[in-house]
């Protein structure tokens, strides 16, 4: 089943399109290796590493092949959410007249900050924790679109990266608001 998926969305002959010299592996298998791993036994990186030998007849894997993967799917992020969208647009006659936005917070039991990891205004009241700050783009169905990820201490209202005019964005607080309008 998660072949088939794989398959129809293309994701193969969009991965080949990224090919590096100096990269020493199919990107598109360990992809394809992570995915499956992150829905049908999540795991660390490590853990899918050490995990790989109960597979028969798999192809070679290095624990740096894991690592490496995904500075390699960091830098393409943009080209990966607007493939799928199209995809997703061309597979499921699907149309984009409204969208939404939301952002949540993720924190860590930690006190130490880094780039991303910050104090901030916690929705989950945890202030003496560090968080991240997710924004999420979703579509009328609910079908992501895009993603960021901010630095804990950003506000809210700051935090969308982009602007496009003909995007209609809704705040989580207007979002319920229109939800429950719509239940009445």
């Amino acid at each position: 089943m998660l072949k088939h998926l794989w398959d129809m969305y293309g994701l193969d002959e969009f991965f080949s399109r990224f090919r590096n010299k100096r990269r020493k592996f199919d990107i598109s298998k360990v992809v394809f290796y992570m995915a499956c791993k992150h829905i049908l036994e999540p795991q660390s990186k490590l853990g899918m590493y050490e995990s790989y030998a109960k597979y028969i007849n798999f192809f070679e894997l290095d624990l740096n092949h894991l690592y490496r993967a995904l500075d390699d799917l960091a830098e393409i992020k943009e080209d990966i959410e607007e493939y799928l969208f199209e995809r997703n647009r061309t597979l499921f006659n699907m149309t984009v007249d409204v969208v939404f936005y939301d952002v949540t917070t993720f924190y860590f039991e930690s006190k130490d900050e880094d780039l991303l990891r910050k104090f901030g205004y916690s929705k989950d009241g945890k202030a003496s924790e560090v968080q991240v700050v997710l924004g999420l783009l979703i579509d009328a169905e609910g079908k992501p679109i895009g993603y960021d990820i901010f630095s804990g201490n950003i506000f809210e209202g700051k935090s969308p990266s982009w602007s496009t005019p003909q995007l209609i964005l809704f705040t989580s607080a207007a979002y319920n608001l229109c939800t429950q309008l719509l239940y009445l």
